[in-house]
C-alpha cells in the first residue's frame, strides 16, 4: 500500500469516528484566525523591531493546524480550514454592512470602528490568499511526512512544515495588507521580523505541541 492509499484509508477511518476534543480545536482555530485578522493593521515595536500585532498570534494558527492534521488527519484539517475561511468572509461582510448603517448624530464611536474594521475586506483577502496557499501546504506536508516517518518525530515535522508555510504566509499576507501603506524597505523588514517570529514560535512550541498530540490521541483512542 503506497502513501496515498494509506492517507485515503486513514481519512475514511477518522471521519467515521466521534471525537471529544475536535470541537474545541475548531473553535480555537477560528478564534486565532479572527484575532490575527483584527490586529493585522496594528503595528507594534518590541526590542527595536516593528511588526504587525497579528503576527504575535498568527504562528499559533500554524501550530494548531499541525496538531489538528496530526491527530484527525488531512481531510478533517482541510475541512476546518475551509470552514474557517468561510466564517472569516462572513465576518467581514457583516462588519462592512454594520459600518455602513445610518449612525445617529450623537454617536461618537463610529470612526473608531471604521479604523479597526473599515479595511477588513483587505485583511480577509490577504488572509484568504496567504492562508489557503500556506495552510494547505502545511497540513499536506505534515500528513505526508507522518507516513514517511511512520508517525514519529512530530516535533521535527511540525517545525519543517510550519517553517515552509510560514515563509510563504509572511510574504503574501504582509505584502497585501501593507502594500501602499509602507515603504519597500519597511515591507521587507516587517516580512523578515514576521518570519523570524514565526520560526521562533515553531521552535518553542514544537515540544509542547508534541505533548498535546500524544495526550489527545490517548483521549480520542487514536494510535497512529
Amino acid at each position: 500500500m503506497n502513501i496515498y492509499q494509506q492517507v485515503q484509508k486513514q481519512n475514511q477511518e477518522r471521519e467515521s469516528k466521534t471525537y471529544r476534543c475536535l470541537i474545541f480545536f475548531v473553535m480555537l482555530c477560528m478564534m486565532i484566525m479572527l484575532c490575527k485578522s483584527i490586529f493585522s493593521y496594528l503595528l507594534v515595536s518590541l526590542c527595536g523591531y516593528t511588526f504587525q500585532a497579528g503576527q504575535l498570534i498568527a504562528p499559533l494558527w500554524f501550530n494548531l493546524s499541525d496538531i489538528i492534521a496530526e491527530i484527525y488527519h488531512y481531510r478533517i484539517a482541510k475541512q476546518v480550514l475551509i470552514a474557517g475561511f468561510i466564517c472569516q468572509i462572513m465576518f467581514s461582510l457583516i462588519a462592512f454592512a454594520l459600518l455602513h448603517l445610518p449612525h445617529p448624530p450623537l454617536g461618537h464611536d463610529g470612526q473608531a470602528y471604521e479604523i479597526v474594521f473599515g479595511n477588513m475586506w483587505r485583511i480577509t483577502l490577504a488572509s484568504l490568499i496567504a492562508s489557503i496557499i500556506s495552510g494547505f501546504i502545511n497540513i499536506r506536508l505534515i500528513t505526508w511526512w507522518k507516513f514517511l516517518t511512520q508517525g514519529k518525530y512530530f516535533w521535527l515535522r511540525s517545525i519543517g512544515a510550519s517553517g515552509i508555510s510560514e515563509f510563504l504566509y509572511s510574504i503574501l499576507a504582509t505584502f497585501i495588507i501593507q502594500y501602499g501603506k509602507q515603504s519597500a524597505h519597511a515591507l521587507l523588514l516587517i516580512m523578515a521580523v514576521s518570519f523570524s517570529l514565526k520560526i521562533f514560535y515553531s521552535l518553542v512550541l514544537a515540544f509542547p505541541a508534541n505533548i498535546v498530540v500524544d495526550r489527545v490521541k490517548e483521549i480520542e483512542g487514536i494510535k497512529f
